[in-house]
Parts: C-alpha cells; sequence; structure tokens
C-alpha cells in the first residue's frame, strides 16, 4: 500500500524487488556487490521517503535510476 513503511522492508525483500526490476529495465538481474549497492542506495532513499511522508517515492526514485543507466538505453 502507499501508506507502508518501505524504510522498514527487510533486506530480502529489497533485493527481491531490486532484482525483478533491474530484469524488467536492462533484461539482467543486479548481482552481488552491485545488488548491495543499490540495495544500501534503496535503504537511504527509503528513509528520506518516510520522513518526507511520500514513501511510494522511494520505489519510484530507483526506477528513475535505473532507467537512466546506460544499461537501460542499450537494452
Amino acid at each position: 500500500p502507499p501508506s507502508a513503511d518501505v524504510a522498514a522492508l527487510d533486506d530480502a525483500t529489497v533485493r527481491k524487488n531490486l532484482t525483478y526490476l533491474s530484469t524488467r529495465f536492462w533484461g539482467e538481474p543486479l548481482a552481488g556487490d552491485e545488488l548491495t549497492t543499490w540495495a544500501n542506495t534503496f535503504k537511504n532513499i527509503a528513509v528520506r521517503a518516510k520522513a518526507a511522508k511520500k514513501p511510494r517515492e522511494a520505489w519510484g526514485s530507483i526506477c528513475v535510476a535505473l532507467m537512466t543507466d546506460a544499461r537501460f538505453i542499450t537494452y
């Protein structure tokens, strides 16, 4: 739901969603250290989105980042 506390999502859920989204946007899943980096980025964004009372913006920010990555443009 839009009011869900995205900052409280567990690591497995965040990683699963990032893997799904990267596969959808780029045709290949995030893995290894890069997945860890993206998960940490999401967690930082989620804390800020919660503070701004705009939790949906956390995943929206990740989608924008995935779309502006060179892998999206070349996929």
